[in-house]
């Protein structure tokens, strides 16, 4: 049978192949002096030596492409894509919502193949993670996991998802993942303790890329990776490095890996020493011993709270107070009564709570004997399996209750956390917004970070590492202001950036010291009984580099000049699509759309729209509730990319 890539030969009759052979066999004898010595022959005519024929090129197969796609909880509804050497896309498929497994057949393909998973964790932050297959057979496997993220980094010399989306251009790049065994074996070592603590066996017979018995179930390497954290930066001199941490320590980020060193090692035939490219004083990250066993029985406790939803004991609160909350303090705010509610909320609407994923440690000072609060998040999916919502809290882990893991919350009366972020202001047909009353407008894009204390604080002040002192107040809802005044206890919300954000060349007490990677702040925050502050301190995590491109803010499709955004849409229903720009930007999702009503009297109100799931790129604007002359109108577009940063897209409408 022709495959796709061979024309059909025609068909041939006996009696002819028949005689075709006969002739054939006249014209060697006649072509080799009749059957002598064919060297003696060809030299005694002057005849040369005919060529050996050229190695055929190898044939693409048919593979049947399986895996799981996790990385401690699995990765639920992501689009996994594969390409082949030739960088042509030769299947898609999506995982499972319950366990990330995937299969698909691919269309003939040459190897090595390369494997893309994009999709959300349990926060609904955007994931994409890579892996690879050298060899291709009829049936192959290749699960995508942060290990495999890190072999595929290592082989590439950066990031892989440039390389990914560029692989029908230059898929030449793909020939480094052609033997991936040695890069293998160095993730294993800088991750050995980690493997040791979650009691894989001996690690140097693990496959991590396509061992077909991998699961997401807590167990082995699965349960290694909920303590692992991966991500990547830039060195000083401008060097593409890989960070690699435990999620449960007081610092994250222990491992650096130079990348270009790592792929230039490991594509030397012999003698290549790819551990050099470990640059930082640990060459292996920690592990948390004294917990990572337990953390085996983490989904025990999402189990008995959806007995509770299914059974509909859910929908008593006092039931799931005493069952499964009594130990709660409160989370962020909000306590055990509140908490309940919300359950009985799931139970009324007959969701379901997905695996739990490990985010961190809750305790702002780790222990010496390890972390003992846990900070968790979850998948809440409906009947249909759709995730509708995300659920994040904190547990606490005894081996004498039942289930050993329950909830109790971060005791924290207010949320506190810092949030790297980018600017970027437009007119209402697109163009970058032109600045006006100042000589030296600032930036266009922009960086900064936010300041996030929650609304349940009475007030807070906020000690940059700089060293200079920001004061926050109350305001409305669900966080607290920046003071614009000494001595100011409330201000108007204007539901601008300036509300609880401070920009890099707009306010010089933020430096380039206050926007490096684990860069401290310390907050002092008054609860909201009167008693005495409490001293509080979160450090920033993966800052950008650089201020990013335009291409990189989520913008509305097809405004221009002729076609602008009117103010008249913004008061009626309407639909706002970013389609184009998801297109291009895979790795990032657009969160939310907020309109900002400014009225005569300078009151402003926020109206905001969520897109349902993460792969959706519109949303429908529901017509204000009333008219209270709207003077100013602005649009923002909300987007996220993989390291949690946050863009803003400003439109000024009217």
């Amino acid at each position: 049978m022709a495959t796709p890539h061979e024309p059909a030969m025609p068909s041939i009759r006996p009696y002819a192949l028949t005689s075709c052979l006969a002739l054939l066999c006249v014209w060697l004898l006649t072509a080799c002096g009749g059957g002598g010595d064919s060297a003696g022959a060809s030299a005694g005519s002057g005849a040369t030596a005919a060529a050996p024929p050229a190695p055929s090129a190898p044939s693409p197969t048919v593979v049947r492409l399986s895996g799981v796609a996790a990385l401690g909880a699995p990765m639920s509804d992501a689009q996994v894509r594969v390409v082949d050497a030739t960088g042509q896309i030769v299947g898609t498929t999506t995982t499972h919502p319950a366990d990330g497994s995937y299969a698909l057949t691919l269309k003939p393909s040459l190897a090595p193949l390369m494997v893309q998973a994009s999709g959300t964790d349990a926060t609904g932050q955007p994931l994409v993670l890579h892996s690879a297959v050298s060899t291709v057979a009829a049936t192959s496997f290749a699960n995508i996991t942060p290990l495999t993220e890190a072999i595929v980094a290592m082989a590439l010399g950066g990031d892989p998802k440039p390389v990914f989306a560029n692989a029908a251009a230059t898929p030449a790049a793909l020939a480094a993942l052609s033997s991936l065994t040695a890069s293998s074996d160095l993730v294993k070592t800088l991750v050995k303790t980690n493997l040791s603590d979650a009691k894989v066996g001996d690690a140097k017979k693990l496959d991590l890329l396509a061992d077909p018995a991998f699961r997401a179930n807590k167990t082995g390497v699965d349960l290694a990776l909920e303590t692992i954290t991966l991500s990547y930066g830039i060195s000083n001199t401008g060097v593409p490095q890989m960070l690699l941490g435990n999620r449960l320590a007081n610092a994250p980020m222990e491992v650096t890996v130079d990348l270009a060193v790592s792929s230039a090692e490991l594509a030397k035939a012999s003698g290549g020493k790819p551990a050099t490219a470990v640059v930082s004083t640990l060459k292996f990250i920690s592990s948390p011993t004294t917990i990572i066993g337990n953390l085996a029985f983490l989904d025990d406790l999402t189990a008995a709270l959806n007995r509770m939803i299914a059974d509909g004991s859910g929908a008593n609160t006092d039931i799931v107070q005493q069952q499964m909350l009594a130990g709660y303090t409160s989370f962020d705010g909000s306590d055990a009564a509140a908490l309940s509610v919300r359950i009985a909320d799931w139970t009324a609407r007959k969701m379901q709570i997905g695996r739990l994923q490990v985010l961190g440690c809750a305790n702002e000072t780790i222990p010496k004997t390890g972390c003992t609060l846990v900070n968790v998040a979850a998948r809440i999916s409906d009947a249909k399996g759709e995730n509708v919502e995300s659920f994040t809290d904190t547990v606490r882990y005894s081996a004498t209750a039942t289930p050993r893991w329950s909830l109790v919350g971060n005791g924290q009366f207010a949320a506190l956390a810092l949030r790297t972020i980018a600017a970027l202001e437009l007119e209402n047909d697109g163009r970058l917004l032109a600045p006006s009353g100042t000589a030296t407008p600032p930036p266009n894009p922009n960086i900064g970070v936010q300041l996030l204390v929650g609304a349940g604080a009475a007030a807070a002040t906020v000690q940059t590492p700089s060293g200079f002192g920001l004061s926050l107040v109350q305001c409305a809802p669900p966080h607290l202001c920046l003071a614009r005044q000494p001595g100011e206890a409330y201000v108007q919300s204007t539901f601008q950036l300036a509300d609880d954000a401070v920009m890099r060349s707009t306010n010089l007490w933020i430096g380039n010291s206050d926007l490096a990677p684990e860069a401290r702040y310390r907050f002092s925050v008054l609860p909201p009984d009167g008693s005495a502050a409490v001293a509080r301190a979160t450090t920033l995590r993966q800052p950008f580099t650089a201020v990013p491109a335009t291409s990189r803010f989520a913008v509305i499709d097809d405004i221009k000049s002729t076609q602008p955004l009117s103010g008249g849409a913004m008061l009626t229903e309407t639909t706002i699509s970013w389609t184009q720009w998801a297109s291009a930007n895979p790795d990032m999702r657009v969160i939310a759309v907020r309109r900002v009503l400014t009225g005569e009297e300078g009151y402003s109100i926020l109206l905001e729209s969520t897109p349902r799931k993460w792969g959706d790129t519109s949303v429908v604007l529901q017509e204000p509730a009333s008219d209270f002359g709207i003077t100013a109108i602005d649009l923002f577009v909300v987007a996220v990319d993989t390291a949690g940063r946050r863009y803003y897209t400003r439109y000024s409408v009217l």
